[in-house]
């Protein structure tokens, strides 16, 4: 399934998101989908953020919390966090990556 999206559009508003879901995967694949990513400014919680704007509206963000190397965890991430603003959203995450990506409500 093809989906348009903007990714890491300045422009894209995803004040009012919260954690909908949850996303098991490495983070080269999330380069693979999205691009690279935004670098957080929020030290000790958030390394690294996508900020996922569909033509239908829905805004989704994906990011680590507190589980990469600015919290001092060792390792690679592979479970991150899906934010929205409604869990009915993270369907379109389901429709268009690959069935290893697993996404879960939260």
């Amino acid at each position: 399934m093809s989906v348009a999206m903007n990714v890491n559009d300045e422009t894209t508003d995803s004040d009012g998101t919260y954690r909908v879901g949850r996303l098991r995967c490495g983070f080269l694949e999330l380069i693979e989908c999205f691009g690279e990513p935004l670098l957080s400014q929020d030290y000790g919680k958030v390394d690294f953020e996508w900020v996922i704007e569909f033509t239908n509206g829905v805004v989704l963000t994906v990011y680590n919390w507190k589980n990469g190397p600015s919290a001092g965890v060792q390792g690679p991430i592979t479970q991150w966090n899906i934010g929205g603003r409604s869990v009915n959203d993270l369907n379109i995450l389901r429709d268009i990556l690959p069935e290893s990506m697993e996404v879960c409500s939260a």
